[in-house]
């Protein structure tokens, strides 16, 4: 969940969902804490938790909904992540799964060396019990979506 950016504005355009964000790394939680009692969403329906994306102490089935931002990139084990996605979300829930799209912006900047490309985005997916999705690209980043 980063500093909760994502988490707020599910918030706002959801006010009724209650929404759980998982970072590793504590520092991030606690300035996402203060943004989400700045953002006057205050009522509780956000709770950031310190989590492993690999390892995620929920049930089987938990989850309505499952959002993974700008993750598959940088996690060690992104086939692992995935199938924990799987396995915390309802069968009938839905998963987007975004991520940076590595492009020839990669020369310049620095940022889009580390990414895959949509191809090899979909081969890790693919690698994964992860149900049946739509992929779609844009110039910047790419999108999995299973609903």
């Amino acid at each position: 969940c980063g500093f909760a950016a994502v988490p707020i504005k599910l918030a706002r355009v959801f006010p009724e969902a209650e929404i759980t964000g998982i970072d590793l790394g504590e520092p991030l939680l606690e300035p996402g804490r203060k943004l989400i009692e700045k953002s006057g969403i205050a009522n509780g329906n956000i709770v950031l938790k310190k989590g492993d994306v690999k390892n995620l102490e929920f049930d089987d089935n938990s989850f309505d909904l499952v959002i993974n931002t700008f993750m598959l990139h940088i996690v060690e084990d992104p086939v692992k992540m995935l199938n924990e996605t799987e396995r915390v979300t309802k069968p009938d829930g839905k998963i987007i799964i975004t991520d940076l799209n590595r492009n020839y912006l990669a020369l310049f900047l620095k940022k889009f060396r580390t990414p895959f490309t949509m191809k090899e985005g979909l081969e890790i997916i693919n690698k994964s019990v992860l149900r049946t999705g739509i992929p779609s690209k844009g110039f910047f980043w790419y999108d999995y979506m299973c609903f």
